[in-house]
C-alpha cells in the first residue's frame, strides 16, 4: 500500500522556507479518519475504466479555507485540514482572526497578481493576506480601509450545495492551484499543462489570446470525444490557437433557455441547437465536457455572473454548481460520470496551508504551487463523506483524462495514434511537459466497487428556486435593481479576447454558429445593430454603445432579437434549474410556471 497523504501543518513562521515545508508536508503518512483514502499501486486505472464521462467545471477566485475551512471550525470534520479558531493574521499592530462574513458578496476584488500572492504568502508564513488587501483598497482609494473581509470564511448555510457535495462524496483538502499567481497562467495550467512564461495575465490592453497546445489536442488525435461549454466563447479558444477559430461542433452553450425579459419570462428549447443541460438529459454527453462559467454581468438581461469571481455572489456559484450537478444526478449516464469541481486560483483570499515546490520544465518562474483552493470529487463511484490528502494541482485533470482516455499521450513522444495523425497535422498533439506528467490523477477517489444512486436533492432544489424567486427579473437595464458593480479585470479581459475573436472571424452568435442562430436570423423581421457592442467594446474600452432593438411594436423582444431568441454571449436564465426542478413535480408534463417549466423529460429522482 502507497499512503499519499499530506501532513497537516499550521500557520508556520516567517523563516520556514518553501522547501523546507514542502518536505514537511510531503514526509508524513499520518493516519486519519476512516474514509481518508490510501490505494494500492496499480488500481487508479482500474478505478478510472469504471467512468466513461468526465465533467470540469472552473470557477474563479477562492481559497480552500475561504469556502470550505468551516468543515474543520464548525462542521465536525476533524479529517479535513481546515480553519482552527487561532488563525489570524496581524497588520498594522490589530490582529485580524478568521471569521464567518456576514454577506455572499464581497465588493472588492482583492488583488491576486503574482507580486500580491507573494506578500500574502509571508515566505511561507502565509501571515501577509490583510496587508496585501489593506494595501489594494488603499490604492483603490476605498473609504474605510476595511480589510478583514480577507479572512473571512463562509458556513453551510452560505454553502449548501458544497456541504451537501462534502457529505455525500469527497473533497481535496490538498489541491493548490497551479500557479502563485493571476486567473489565466492558472487555467492555461488546467487546459495546457503550461503556461505562458510569466505568473500574471498579459496587460490589461492586450486581449488574452495565447498559443499554448493542449491537452485536448491529444483527445483529437486519439478520436475521443469532447465538448466545450460555455455563456460565451470558450476559455480553450483564447488558450490554444489551433481552436481559436472553427470547430464549431467541439463549442456549445451551457443552456439554450430564452428569456423574453420585456413582457414574462417563457422557456423556449430550439431542437437545432446543443446545450450542456440537454446532452446531460438526453445522454448524449461526450467523453470530456469542460464547462465555463458565466464571467460578465454586461448582458441585456442584467443577471449576474456565476462563476464566484469577487464582487459576485457566490449564492449565484451555488446556483450554477447545483445546476450541473442535478442535470448529471438526474441524467442517464450518471453511473459512468466523474465531476470535478474546483477553482483557478484563490483570489486573495486567507489561506493557512504553504505552497509546497512543485516539479516543472520552468523551474526559475513556477517552481512553486499556488495557494490551495476548493475541489470537489463528485461520482457514484466516491464513497461520501471522503476527504484526499493527497497533492493535486490543475494538472492532475490533465492526468486523470489522459490516463483514462489515452494513457500513452502520458509519454514523452506524445505522439497521436497513427490513424488520426493526418486529421490533426495543423493541431499537432504536444507532450503533456513534466507538471503534467507527474501528477496525481484523481483515480483513488473512485473506490466503490458498485454504483450508488445519486443522493436526495430536494431541499437544495427549493432552496435555489426560492433564491430565483427573490431576484429581480424582467426589468430593462436602467431599472434593473441588481447591483451593477464595474467590471472586473477579468471580465475586462474576457471582453477583449470575444471582441479580437470576433475580429478574426469568430461567428457573432458566441460560442458556435448553429441552426438555431441561422433560423433565427431568417426569421428577423429587419437587420438589427449589434447586440454585442454593449459589453464587449464598452468593457474592451472602446465607449461605443448600440441601441437594444426593437420589434415593430416598440418592445425590447426577444423575437426581434437574435442574442435573446438563441443562446449566445452572456446570456444567463433566472435560475439555471429548467432540468433539475421538474423532476420533482408530480405531474410532469403540467404546464408549470417559471421556474418550474419542463424543457425536456428527464428520469425521476431516486
Amino acid at each position: 500500500m502507497v499512503c499519499r497523504h499530506m501532513g497537516k501543518t499550521g500557520t508556520g513562521t516567517a523563516g520556514d522556507s518553501l522547501k523546507g515545508v514542502a518536505r514537511a508536508l510531503a514526509g508524513a503518512c499520518r493516519p486519519y479518519a476512516a474514509r481518508e483514502v490510501v490505494v494500492a499501486e496499480g488500481t487508479d486505472t482500474a478505478n478510472l475504466a469504471k467512468i466513461e464521462h468526465v465533467v470540469v467545471l472552473m470557477l474563479e477566485n477562492r481559497s480552500f479555507d475561504h469556502m470550505l475551512g468551516y468543515l474543520s471550525l464548525e462542521g465536525g470534520r476533524g479529517d479535513v485540514d481546515g480553519l482552527r479558531a487561532e488563525f489570524a493574521n496581524t497588520y498594522d499592530g490589530h490582529r485580524y482572526p478568521v471569521h464567518h462574513l456576514g454577506t455572499t458578496a464581497i465588493a472588492d476584488d482583492p488583488d491576486h497578481s503574482a507580486d500580491a500572492v507573494d506578500l500574502q504568502l509571508g515566505g511561507g508564513a502565509m501571515d501577509g493576506f490583510v496587508a496585501s488587501f489593506a494595501k489594494t483598497l488603499a490604492d483603490r482609494g476605498v473609504p474605510g480601509h476595511d480589510a478583514s473581509a480577507i479572512m473571512g470564511y463562509y458556513t453551510a448555510a452560505d454553502i449548501p450545495v458544497y456541504d451537501h457535495l462534502a457529505r455525500e462524496f469527497a473533497i481535496c483538502d490538498r489541491w493548490f492551484s497551479s500557479v502563485p499567481g493571476a486567473t489565466w497562467p492558472n487555467r492555461l495550467y488546467a487546459i495546457c499543462g503550461r503556461a505562458a512564461g510569466s505568473r500574471d495575465d498579459l496587460p490589461p490592453h492586450v486581449p488574452p489570446t495565447y498559443r499554448q497546445p493542449s491537452f485536448v489536442r491529444h483527445l483529437d488525435a486519439h478520436g475521443v470525444s469532447w465538448r466545450w461549454y460555455s455563456f460565451e466563447a470558450g476559455t480553450l479558444r483564447m488558450a490554444d490557437a489551433h481552436y481559436r477559430l472553427g470547430h464549431h461542433h467541439r463549442f456549445a452553450f451551457f443552456s439554450s433557455e430564452n428569456l423574453n425579459w420585456k413582457e414574462r419570462l417563457e422557456l423556449r428549447i430550439d431542437a437545432g441547437s446543443r446545450s450542456f443541460l440537454e446532452d446531460a438529459a438526453h445522454g448524449t454527453l461526450p467523453a470530456l465536457s469542460w464547462i465555463d462559467p458565466n464571467f460578465s454581468n454586461f448582458n441585456p438581461i442584467g443577471f449576474q455572473p456565476n462563476d464566484d469571481h469577487a464582487p459576485a455572489d457566490i449564492k449565484d456559484g451555488q446556483e450554477f454548481a447545483l445546476a450541473v450537478y442535478h442535470a448529471l444526478a438526474s441524467g442517464p449516464q450518471w453511473e459512468k460520470t466523474l465531476l470535478i469541481i474546483f477553482y483557478d486560483e484563490h483570489g486573495g483570499f486567507f489561506d493557512h496551508v504553504p505552497p509546497p515546490v512543485a516539479p516543472d520544465d520552468d523551474p526559475q518562474t513556477f517552481s512553486r504551487y499556488g495557494v490551495r483552493v476548493p475541489a470537489l470529487i463528485v461520482s457514484p463511484w466516491v464513497e461520501p463523506g471522503s476527504v484526499s490528502h493527497t497533492l493535486f494541482d490543475h494538472t492532475s485533470i490533465i492526468k486523470t483524462i489522459l490516463l483514462r482516455f489515452c494513457p500513452d499521450a502520458l509519454s514523452q513522444s506524445g505522439r497521436p495514434h497513427r490513424r488520426f495523425a493526418r486529421l490533426n497535422r495543423g493541431g499537432r498533439a504536444q507532450p503533456v511537459g513534466t507538471r503534467a506528467a507527474q501528477a496525481h490523477n484523481l483515480g483513488e477517489l473512485l473506490t466503490r466497487s458498485t454504483p450508488r444512486p445519486a443522493p436526495d436533492r430536494y431541499a437544495l432544489i427549493q432552496g435555489a428556486a426560492a433564491h430565483a424567486a427573490a431576484r429581480p427579473k424582467g426589468a430593462a437595464i436602467k431599472q434593473d435593481a441588481l447591483p451593477r458593480q464595474p467590471p472586473t479585470d477579468l471580465q475586462r479581459r474576457i471582453a477583449a479576447a470575444n471582441k479580437e475573436l470576433r475580429r478574426l472571424g469568430h461567428p457573432a452568435d458566441l460560442p458556435l454558429q448553429n441552426e438555431c442562430s441561422r433560423r433565427s436570423a431568417r426569421h428577423r423581421h429587419a437587420q438589427v445593430p449589434d447586440i454585442h457592442a454593449l459589453d464587449i467594446h464598452a468593457l474592451a474600452g472602446d465607449r461605443r454603445e448600440a441601441p437594444y432593438p426593437k420589434s415593430r411594436s416598440g418592445d425590447y423582444r426577444s423575437d426581434s432579437d437574435p442574442r435573446l431568441a438563441c443562446p449566445a454571449s452572456g446570456q444567463l436564465v433566472s435560475i439555471l434549474l429548467p432540468l433539475a426542478l421538474t423532476t420533482y413535480h408530480p405531474a410532469p408534463n403540467a404546464v408549470l410556471p417559471w421556474p418550474l417549466a419542463v424543457p425536456v423529460p428527464v428520469s425521476a429522482v431516486k
